[in-house]
């Protein structure tokens, strides 16, 4: 017993030690009481467009609990916060969401856990977005070595975006393109829910997409994309890149870009072509050796 009891107290002390470690990885208990007052305080200085940003992300839910409705879906589906003037953001001390990145606090309140802080900036003027703009898009699909001589149109099916929303289990309205197709929604992409473009890619194809843009959006302007893979289960499926090829103006300058499996709404700047003309086209290629699997979700912007 004696030679025993030794070894009993170091394994007692191991499981402390065990318990606390794995106790300290837990989040904290954070009061009901602490969230409604945050809440009352976003309310009373709250402005129409203001952006409420959470940090970190698992927090998310808690806050939209109280604040749902300053919360709507194009906020959370934001590829960005460029776009906002004002910005509050919720969140545990030593977190900052990337939308502040950069930007000084204009004051600081506690609550409990929690913290809220109001930042202000400069937004950016987006005088032509892409997603805002799929209707008026041209979609098509090409075989992988031929010419775009032999291109295929795809054509609109299914309710228009806007309408009224589609009996459950039926398909978004969208451009089909044989047995895939393209579609404006609200995506999933590294577990966040992204707004933009969607196009199902099939092996031995590639889906072109082409916008019209006037020129007097296209003057001054840089083009924002980001790109990333829908859905959770597909990726899961997907094996090898996507493969994307941006044209602008015909031709004027090209950027290939590469979309990895897992990957996330990855951001890339491009500068324009600076000519004039009535009319300015972007056209955006999308491909992948080994579709299916490869739902390509992407987001477009014109900035200044």
């Amino acid at each position: 017993m004696s030679s025993l009891l030794p070894r009993l107290l170091l394994i007692g002390v191991a499981v402390v030690a065990a318990w606390e470690s794995v106790s300290s990885l837990r989040p904290p208990r954070i009061s009901d009481g602490d969230v409604h007052a945050l809440a009352v305080a976003v309310r009373a200085a709250h402005s129409p467009g203001e952006l409420i940003a959470v940090a970190p992300a698992w927090l998310s839910p808690l806050v939209q609990r109280e604040l749902g409705d300053l919360m709507p879906v194009e906020h959370l589906s934001r590829p960005d916060a460029k776009r906002f003037a004002r910005i509050t953001e919720v969140s545990l001390p030593s977190f900052h969401s990337p939308d502040v990145s950069g930007l000084v606090s204009d004051g600081t309140q506690r609550f409990g856990l929690l913290q809220l802080s109001r930042y202000q900036q400069t937004p950016v003027t987006v005088p032509f977005d892409l997603t805002e703009h799929f209707l008026d898009a041209t979609v098509s699909q090409v075989p992988q070595h031929a010419s775009d001589a032999v291109e295929r149109p795809c054509l609109w099916t299914g309710p228009l975006p806007g309408t009224t929303a589609p009996a459950p289990g039926l398909q978004l309205g969208g451009f089909s393109c044989g047995s895939t197709r393209s579609e404006r929604r609200t995506m999933e992409i590294d577990y966040q829910p992204r707004r933009g473009i969607v196009t199902d890619l099939e092996s031995g194809h590639r889906t072109l997409l082409r916008f019209s843009i006037p020129d007097d959006a296209w003057q001054g302007s840089t083009l924002h994309l980001w790109l990333g893979l829908h859905d959770y289960h597909q990726r899961k499926q997907a094996q090898g890149p996507a493969n994307v090829t941006v044209d602008l103006d015909d031709g004027q300058a090209k950027k290939e870009l590469t979309i990895e499996v897992r990957q996330g709404f990855v951001h890339h700047e491009l500068a324009l072509p600076q000519r004039r003309a009535d009319v300015h086209h972007v056209r955006i290629e999308l491909s992948a050796q080994q579709a299916p699997h490869h739902l390509v979700g992407l987001h477009g912007e014109l900035r200044r």
